[in-house]
């Protein structure tokens, strides 16, 4: 297990930190910390490539994979349009314009 541009303690660490949030969300729900919430903590101490790199490692760490798995898809923008193909059909689309 290696992430890039940190070191072993600093990965263990971070891992640890996920193993107390995902703990924390079992307790109260996934607001306590949203996946968008997960990603801006790291970035305020790890590049963007080392957040990605973090996510990849913390998804082969078990019991971790369900939430790194879920902070990655928020950041792709794949539930979204999961949740558009579920919702709307071609036929059903309106756009409305002021004139």
């Amino acid at each position: 297990m290696s992430l890039e541009g940190t070191t072993k303690p600093d990965q263990s660490i971070l891992l640890e930190w996920f193993m107390f949030v995902k703990a924390l969300r079992a307790k109260k729900g996934d607001r306590a910390f949203s996946d968008l919430q997960i990603y801006h903590l790291l970035l305020k101490t790890h590049s963007a490539q080392e957040v990605t790199t973090l996510l990849e490692t913390a998804k082969t760490t078990p019991g971790l994979k369900k939430i790194a798995t879920s902070v990655q898809k928020s950041l792709s923008g794949e539930w979204i349009s999961k949740a558009l193909r579920k919702t709307l059909t071609p036929w059903t689309f309106t756009i409305h314009f002021k004139s």
